[in-house]
């Protein structure tokens, strides 16, 4: 059984909570801590039932734990990731991993001289289509890869701390437009080598940008597209993922897939439904638990947060930036 403390207890708390719950005979969460005493009793009765502390600092200290879920915001990542795997705890961190680069170098670089388990919780990368797709692309079904696109597009209302460059590290790409980023360097199979950036704010009253385009040229000359908004709902549901090949298109999101081969009808299918935040932690449990090999690594996530500071540099200076 993994004694698990989740730190912060905002509503992305509750996606992992359902998880550990649905997990209960591997992993049960004995903690939870929230600087709003109220919303950390909130959860602790959500679950059923945890110790609550106002400081995740006094919960890891305290409480007789194995591993740190970190729901806090994005400007306490770092601070939260070191002092958890100083104090020898396994951790899962809620995107981004950070909010700068030399901060995320610093984190690899612990993380690495560790013994602990660190997952980031790139939660779609753990959804059906993805694991599905990864395996088409991987047999060659649809040849070499040419041109790839993810997206992840919805309005919302942003508020708090959200609105602070500062606290976001950024805006919208930093935040949801972490999803895509993942996962189109999780879906490519190459190295990204330069990056060129649009950034806007075209609804949102917040400091950051609430819409991105980032075009991403890998080193076997394929390009990416990764679109992110605030703004603006798309027509075929918020995420989405499209790869062309030299064969044909692969394209889906959620438990959708299709394939439509050149001089072929396009084929659709249904993949039986997993919740990527149930398929993440159990994922972090069989890592630590049976040693099973991470799908992504501090490694990857620190991937991700170079190709988004290359796409910050790039927007500012209006120029390819390359990595």
């Amino acid at each position: 059984m993994i004694k698990v403390g989740i730190a912060g207890s905002g509503g992305i708390s509750y996606a992992h909570a359902n998880a550990y719950l649905a997990l209960k005979e591997r992993a049960k969460v004995v903690a939870v801590s929230d600087v709003e005493l109220g919303r950390a009793e909130a959860l602790a009765k959500y679950l059923g039932g945890a110790k609550v502390y106002s400081d995740y600092k006094d919960m890891v200290e305290s409480e007789d734990i194995d591993a740190v879920d970190i729901c806090l915001p994005h400007h306490i990542h770092k601070e939260a990731i070191l002092y958890s795997i100083e104090r020898e705890k396994h951790v899962i961190c809620e995107k981004p991993l950070t909010t700068s680069l030399s901060d995320a170098e610093e984190i690899e670089a612990k993380v690495k001289e560790s013994k602990v388990v660190f997952l980031p919780a790139h939660t779609n990368i753990f959804v059906p289509s993805t694991q599905e797709a990864k395996r088409i692309i991987a047999m060659g079904t649809i040849g070499k890869v040419l041109t790839l696109r993810t997206t992840d597009c919805f309005r919302g209302n942003v508020t708090g701390w959200r609105t602070k460059k500062e606290l976001m590290g950024g805006g919208e790409l930093i935040d949801t437009g972490y999803h895509p980023t993942y996962l189109m360097l999780y879906l490519a199979n190459s190295e990204p080598t330069e990056v060129f950036a649009y950034l806007e704010r075209f609804v949102q009253r917040m400091e950051g940008e609430d819409t991105a385009l980032v075009l991403i040229k890998f080193k076997d000359n394929s390009i990416g597209l990764i679109h992110s908004s605030w703004a603006y709902d798309t027509p075929y549901g918020h995420q989405y993922f499209s790869v062309s090949g030299e064969y044909g298109e692969l394209f889906g999101g959620g438990n959708k897939i299709g394939l439509k081969m050149h001089g072929w009808q396009e084929v659709k299918k249904e993949l039986a439904w997993k919740d990527g935040f149930l398929g993440e932690i159990e994922h972090f449990i069989n890592v630590i638990e049976k040693k099973e090999k991470p799908i992504q690594t501090v490694s990857d996530s620190l991937k991700v947060m170079r190709v988004i500071a290359a796409a910050y540099k790039s927007a500012e200076e209006g120029k390819p930036i390359r990595l």
